[in-house]
């Protein structure tokens, strides 16, 4: 069994005090303990190409040509894993695109807490 080598981090990390800002950053600074992170922005138009030992996590975006998306379509992941706000909706408008993402994914972690209810 490969050891992971390299996490692929798709999410924003910068240093505003509010989310997504500051989860983003206390995610990367947490990972980058004991492994290499990459980050990306979620908006942008890229494919990862993964190594064997590669793991990508990160947050999709509506448009289905965005680095998340794309790249979790890829063979060759060590783990996929998707990371997004749990919106209680009875409709399910908002993220009903977000099943067929998180069908490829390995784990869904969710953001809860009453902020996001």
């Amino acid at each position: 069994v490969k050891k992971i080598k390299k996490v692929h981090l798709v999410y924003p990390v910068g240093n505003k005090i509010n989310t997504p800002d500051a989860i983003g950053r206390h995610l990367k600074q947490s990972i980058e303990k004991d492994y290499q992170v990459t980050t990306y922005n979620y908006d942008e138009y890229k494919i990862i190409s993964p190594g064997s030992a590669d793991v990508l996590i990160g947050h999709w975006h509506p448009n289905p040509f965005t680095v998340f998306r794309l790249s979790a379509q890829k063979k060759g992941w060590k783990r996929i894993i998707a990371l997004a706000p749990f919106c209680p909706d009875h409709t399910a408008w908002q993220n009903a695109f977000a099943n067929k993402i998180i069908e490829k994914c390995d784990r869904y972690l969710a953001i809860t807490g009453n902020a996001w209810m």
